[in-house]
């Protein structure tokens, strides 16, 4: 099998008796078994970091339920279906909010390109939200229905459309299914393991000193150092090397010349490094944050972050929201409810920035102190919930009524 042929996609198992989990058989070499090919991709660091860093980002954002209250919305603390709970604590036995999250990106990312959840009723409302295990669940376009057969959860049988939560990396078939990032970043990321593979050979080879042994005399006959000579002393001196000595002697006129980078050597670590780039590129993360372009400029630093949020981010965040508000929220209650990420968090900067921000929006009315204390775990305070804006500001219509006016007579009346 081709090196190339590492991240072919396989065909699927459709026995509706076990979860049908693709397997991807590859060969690096000898002594290596056979493993999926998203273990071999998160073997190569700069996609681990790219996978690490979307799936936290997303993690770590809460989760809130908002109502529909005088034509804005605002948090929602009755819980009316227990989807609280559920969203911002732990969604089933097995994860917490956290780790289900970010479970759900990586599925996405690096499994199928799809992720399944299956809402749970109980008595009260929703009992659980299940993320189904990887393989376990099939979508029929032509029925649009969902066939589950997953033992590990507990959960079979053939559900509707509107039964299973269905989030989707980006698609080739019009939206129905999702395609693994693996899938379209398959050539980069075989010659990244080809790289790889390459440079564990080449440290094998030179954990020790490499080079050759030449010798004086070119002349034949008496006194001239022959090639199996020149073997015979290579030989010991690999030996030599191989036993951890450090000083050796060479006899008569022969030398021992180092060898250092050889130009295949320089053009494979070029290859290492636009190939991150690369792999940057198919995950939308910048490359500082897989450490493969340090900037010492703040500002740059600081936009590189913001671009992450509204490129990559933002839109995970809406394809997540939209789709928990159709499964999850009832069509006639559409309207007054909606399910949303809180981003803040990935919003804080250095403390004097923060700082500066705080103070602006309480400064311009946008948000009290009180909202604020609240968000960093501190009491309220008597007069914080009170919308203040600064003095220097004032409604247009009252600053007409305090300039006086005066009254000009006509010319006629001079």
């Amino acid at each position: 099998m081709g090196f190339f042929d590492i991240f072919r996609t396989q065909k699927r198992s459709d026995s509706p008796s076990e979860p049908n989990i693709i397997t991807y058989p590859v060969s690096i070499d000898a002594g290596m078994d056979v493993v999926s090919r998203k273990e071999l991709a998160m073997k190569i660091a700069a996609v681990y970091r790219c996978v690490d860093v979307v799936s936290k980002g997303v993690a770590q954002l809460p989760l809130v339920i908002k109502r529909k209250t005088d034509d804005y919305f605002v948090i929602d603390n009755d819980d009316m279906w227990g989807l609280t709970y559920l969203l911002q604590m732990r969604p089933n036995s097995r994860l917490s909010a956290y780790e289900f999250k970010k479970s759900i990106m990586v599925q996405i990312l690096i499994g199928s390109g799809n992720a399944y959840i299956y809402p749970r009723w109980g008595a009260d409302g929703y009992d659980s939200l299940i993320l189904l295990s990887p393989g376990s669940c099939t979508y029929d376009v032509y029925s649009d229905t969902y066939v589950v057969s997953d033992p590990i959860n507990k959960v079979y049988g053939t559900f509707e459309a509107d039964e299973i939560i269905h989030l989707k990396n980006l698609s080739l078939d019009g939206g129905y299914t999702g395609v693994s990032t693996l899938s379209y970043a398959s050539r980069t990321l075989a010659i990244s393991a080809n790289a790889d593979s390459a440079n564990v050979e080449s440290f094998k080879t030179r954990g020790t000193l490499s080079g050759f042994v030449s010798g004086k005399g070119s002349t034949l006959g008496f006194g001239t150092i022959q090639d199996s000579q020149l073997q015979g002393v290579a030989d010991n001196i690999e030996k030599q090397l191989a036993s951890g000595k450090k000083i050796f002697n060479l006899p008569g006129e022969m030398s021992f010349n180092q060898i250092s980078l050889s130009p295949a050597d320089i053009q494979l670590l070029e290859t290492k490094t636009f190939n991150v780039f690369d792999i940057c590129r198919f995950f939308g993360v910048h490359p500082d944050k897989v450490f493969a372009q340090q900037t010492t400029n703040y500002k740059a630093s600081e936009m590189s972050q913001v671009s992450f949020l509204t490129d990559t981010l933002q839109p995970l965040l809406t394809q997540i929201e939209n789709e928990l508000q159709i499964k999850l929220i009832p069509r006639e209650m559409a309207m007054q409810y909606k399910i949303d990420f809180d981003i803040e968090p990935l919003l804080q900067t250095d403390l004097l920035t923060q700082a500066d921000y705080i103070n602006k929006t309480i400064s311009s009315g946008v948000k009290t102190v009180n909202q604020w204390r609240k968000k960093f775990g501190q009491a309220p305070v008597e007069g914080g919930d009170k919308v203040l804006v600064s003095a220097n500001l004032k409604a247009l219509d009252v600053l007409n009524a305090e300039i006086p006016t005066k009254t000009y007579k006509s010319t006629k009346d001079r």
